[in-house]
C-alpha cells in the first residue's frame, strides 16, 4: 500500500472517529441540555402545582373563617343558655331540697305528735329523703330520719293503746268484800 492509500486509511478512520466523537459529545450536550431543560420543566410545574395548592388551601381556609363566624355564634348562644339552665338547675335545686327538707320535717313532726307512723307516712318520708340525699342534702335530715325509723308503727302503736286501757280498767274496777 502506498503512503496516499494509507494517508486516504488513516483520514477515513480520523474522519470516522471524529465524526462519531463529534456525534457523542453533541449527544451527552444535548441530552444534558435536555435534561435540564426537563428538570426546569419538573421544577417549574411543581412550584406550580404547589403554588395552586396554597392559593386553594387558602381559598379553603378563608371559605371555613366566614363560615365558622354564625356556627361560633351559634355555639356561643348555646352555651349562654346552657350557663342560664345551670343556673336555674342549681336555684330549683335548692328551692328543691328545701322543699324536700320541710316535707320530712312536717311528716316527722305529725307523726310525733300522733305518737306513731303509717306506712304511707314511711314510705313517703323515705322516698323524699332519698331524694334529699341525691340533690345534695345534709346529715341533719339523717338524724330526723333516725327518730322518724324509731316511731312506732300504727299498728304497734294501736296494740299499746289498748294494751294501756286493759290494765287502766283492771285498776278502776272495784273489789266486792263480803263481811
Amino acid at each position: 500500500m502506498d503512503t496516499s492509500g494509507i494517508i486516504g486509511l488513516v483520514s477515513a478512520v480520523v474522519s470516522a472517529a471524529v465524526t462519531t466523537l463529534v456525534g457523542i459529545i453533541i449527544s451527552r450536550v444535548v441530552n444534558r441540555n435536555l435534561d435540564k431543560r426537563f428538570k426546569k420543566q419538573d421544577e417549574l410545574e411543581e412550584y406550580q402545582r404547589n403554588k395552586q395548592k396554597e392559593e386553594h388551601k387558602a381559598d379553603i381556609k378563608e371559605i371555613v373563617r366566614e363560615e365558622l363566624i354564625p356556627v361560633r355564634a351559634d355555639i356561643r348562644e348555646v352555651k349562654n343558655t346552657q350557663d342560664k339552665l345551670e343556673n336555674q338547675l342549681t336555684d330549683i335545686q335548692g328551692g328543691t331540697l328545701s322543699t324536700l327538707k320541710n316535707d320530712i320535717l312536717n311528716r316527722y313532726y305529725e307523726c310525733d305528735a300522733k305518737g306513731h307512723r303509717t306506712d304511707y307516712d314511711y314510705q313517703a318520708v323515705h322516698v323524699s329523703y332519698e331524694s334529699y340525699m341525691n340533690l345534695g342534702g345534709n346529715s341533719f335530715i339523717s338524724d330526723v330520719i333516725d327518730r322518724f325509723d324509731k316511731l312506732p308503727t300504727k299498728e304497734e302503736w294501736v296494740k299499746k293503746q289498748k294494751t294501756k286501757r286493759t290494765k287502766a280498767k283492771k285498776r278502776v274496777e272495784p273489789v266486792e268484800v263480803q263481811i
